[in-house]
């Protein structure tokens, strides 16, 4: 139960902190950047706000826009930027696309993208309090 000094359940709480990191570095890579992933590390660990770490390592203005509905939610897919939401379970997802029927999404704990109901992905989504992140282009 024991690895490196941390129980199961710390290994399973880094492993959505790192989790949040990742996506926020697809964002970089998708900006072209190529973010010092252990600088920004520290600076989430600093609990700096979200808005700061991406203007830092993206270069773009971010937005924590959490609790809106759904559709304002991923309102900056239509802009061109993709968005970071959370499910229940505290795994964090990076938004790339969505229709009337369907969310394509990344799971950085996944091999592959993902394309899921929207009906199922919005639950998911509400559940853990529509958290969205994203930055403006």
């Amino acid at each position: 139960e024991y690895v490196s000094g941390m129980n199961l359940s710390q290994m399973v709480h880094l492993k959505y902190i790192f989790n949040s990191e990742y996506c926020i570095y697809m964002m970089g890579i998708y900006e072209g950047k190529n973010p010092e992933y252990a600088a920004m590390q520290e600076d989430i660990a600093a609990n700096k706000p979200i808005e700061d770490i991406l203007l830092k390592y993206i270069g773009r203005q971010g937005t924590d826009i959490t609790g809106c509905d759904f559709e304002n939610g991923l309102y900056y897919l239509c802009k061109d930027a993709p968005v970071i939401t959370r499910f229940a379970d505290g795994t964090y997802v990076l938004v790339t696309s969505y229709n009337g029927q369907r969310v394509r999404y990344i799971n950085p704990l996944e091999d592959d993208d993902i394309v899921e109901e929207r009906k199922e992905f919005e639950e998911k989504v509400h559940d853990s309090g529509n958290v969205f992140i994203s930055y403006v282009r």
